[in-house]
């Protein structure tokens, strides 16, 4: 059983057509829109031009098409985290985290496992993470085209002691 995952096209273009619309406030603070309430052209501009580079972001993801995450035989593939799969014997334990509407996944490794994030940004965060009980890594599979039951249903496969009952690390 192979769990592979990418962003989802339909959530992408969504959520770049909720950017947009939201733009919307930005043209009639910019007076494109007439309105009774004033013109405040760089506040305006400014909202248009963040809700159009999100939805750019959501519009590149949606195309992209680029696996973000695998789970196989081999382990646990993330690419955020790392180039190559952390392999099996180097996950100690693995969290589901449900927060709303995000649903994640965290991997906590061995003490000797060398893997760590080769982005700066996600070093930092995999640390505080670490120090505050969360695991190494983790999977976010809200925007994904797999969820997070599939994802566990794939760990269970390949490592079943790995869930443990309680839900914590």
């Amino acid at each position: 059983m192979v769990y592979e995952a990418r962003y989802s096209m339909k959530a992408s273009y969504i959520l770049a057509g909720l950017c947009f619309m939201l733009s919307l406030i930005g043209f009639a603070a910019a007076g494109v829109i007439p309105n009774n309430s004033g013109y405040y052209p760089v506040t305006g501009w400014s909202i248009v031009a963040v809700c159009f580079a999100i939805a750019y972001i959501f519009l590149r993801r949606g195309r992209g098409g680029g696996v973000e995450a695998r789970i196989d035989g081999a382990g646990v593939y993330a690419p955020r985290f790392s180039p190559e799969p952390v392999p099996w014997a180097r996950i100690r334990s693995v969290l589901p985290v449900r927060h709303g509407a995000q649903r994640i996944v965290r991997f906590e490794l061995t003490p000797d496992a060398p893997q760590q994030a080769d982005n700066a940004v996600l070093r930092a965060t995999g640390t505080l993470d670490r120090a505050l009980g969360f695991g190494d890594f983790g999977i976010n599979t809200t925007y994904l085209d797999r969820g997070q039951a599939e994802l566990l249903a794939a760990v269970r496969h390949y490592r079943p002691d790995l869930l443990e009952e309680n839900g914590r690390l």
